[in-house]
């Protein structure tokens, strides 16, 4: 059977007026007002770390603790500055273990790296914040380059040894960590030999230095020694040869 454009054109109308009619029958009834509000309830606001200052660019991070222990410290710096700054969490106030918390972030500035300053090779982590984290058992941690910028929610995490955090479909900083920690223990290791060369060298140059300073003080009491026998020796000859010339000289009867 066939169908001509008209009758397609047809079919096609009918079944544009039919199927929002079976629609509309399957359309739940309207839900009471009071399920309804409870619905819009939002959720319960989350603890924070850090203040939100009012007026301020700033960053704020959902995160979940799944290091399996309870972070009794938070602290940020800018990756320039050489010392984290005082505990973010108050006295007596811990981020427990499985718990989610709004992390509030302001700073002033980012900090930026030429390109010149390092090797290529050395940049693993956009630069900016530095956060460290302490754990119940009194381990720290360093999160390298935390991506507030980047970052909405997340999970922090301890394997291996490095701290790190996961977000936006399984992205983790965590091959990062473990460069970053690589790198600093090979500076570390570099540092360790360099000091124990110097000191070998130091120790080296102070035996050569006692050496020295004994030879010559053994030399020194040689000589001296040398003299005080000479001087013996010359004081003894005067009086042999005195003792030669009246046994020899003396008169025959």
């Amino acid at each position: 059977m066939k169908f001509g454009k008209k009758s397609i054109l047809y079919l096609l109308l009918v079944l544009a007026m039919v199927l929002p009619a079976g629609c509309s029958g399957n359309t739940p009834e309207k839900e009471p007002e009071e399920k309804q509000e409870k619905q819009e309830e939002k959720e319960p606001e989350l603890k924070a770390i850090g203040t939100r200052s009012e007026g301020a660019d700033g960053y704020t991070v959902k995160l979940k603790n799944v290091t399996g222990q309870d972070v009794t410290g938070v602290a940020i710096k800018d990756i320039d500055a050489k010392e984290f700054p005082k505990n973010m969490l108050a006295d007596g106030d811990v981020f427990a273990a499985d718990e989610e918390r709004n992390l509030f972030w302001t700073a002033e500035a980012v900090s930026q790296a030429s390109d010149g300053e390092a090797d290529s090779d050395e940049k693993v982590l956009i630069p900016g914040w530095d956060v460290s984290i302490t754990l119940a058992d009194g381990n720290s941690f360093v999160l390298h380059a935390f991506p507030f910028e980047e970052m909405k929610e997340g999970e922090l995490h301890v394997e291996d040894g490095v701290a790190f955090v996961t977000y936006i479909c399984d992205v983790n900083t965590k091959e990062a960590e473990i460069m970053v920690k690589k790198q600093e223990e090979d500076a570390k290791k570099k540092a360790e030999e360099k000091a124990k060369k110097k000191a070998e060298e130091k120790a080296k140059k102070e035996a050569e230095e006692k050496a020295a300073a004994e030879a010559a003080a053994a030399a020194e009491a040689a000589a001296a020694e040398a003299a005080a026998a000479q001087q013996q020796q010359q004081q003894q000859q005067p009086a042999q040869s005195s003792e030669q010339c009246i046994g020899g000289g003396g008169l025959t009867y």
